[in-house]
């Protein structure tokens, strides 16, 4: 059973395996041997905050507002995908490798 990403990325290197992960990988798990190419027809993935109920503080309740306000501010096509396969759009000096919906992750 693989239950981080460092295992996933360890099992990666040690074998002939590959991996699907979040388009996010390389910006986070940069590590030498490895290979982010983008899966360009794959769905976009999307991202959740979340929280144990049973402590949620002051602390949390101000973090999920400050969250909510910046989505509130930001234009409403801010979060629609403009790549055509569904990912991000490209920032200038962005990784293009690293910008679909998904990531194949592949041993080099």
């Amino acid at each position: 059973m693989v239950t981080t990403f460092q295992e996933v990325e360890g099992f990666v290197l040690s074998d002939d395996l590959a991996a699907v992960v979040h388009a996010d990988g390389p910006r986070y798990y940069q590590r030498p041997g490895i290979e982010y190419i983008p899966i360009e027809d794959a769905p976009v993935g999307r991202w959740a905050l979340i929280w144990r109920t049973t402590a949620e503080t002051e602390l949390v309740r101000a973090y999920v507002q400050s969250a909510e306000d910046v989505l509130d501010e930001l234009p409403r096509d801010a979060l629609t995908p403009s790549h055509p396969a569904g990912g991000a759009p490209r920032r200038a000096g962005a990784n293009p490798r690293a910008s679909s919906g998904a990531t194949r992750v592949a041993s080099s």
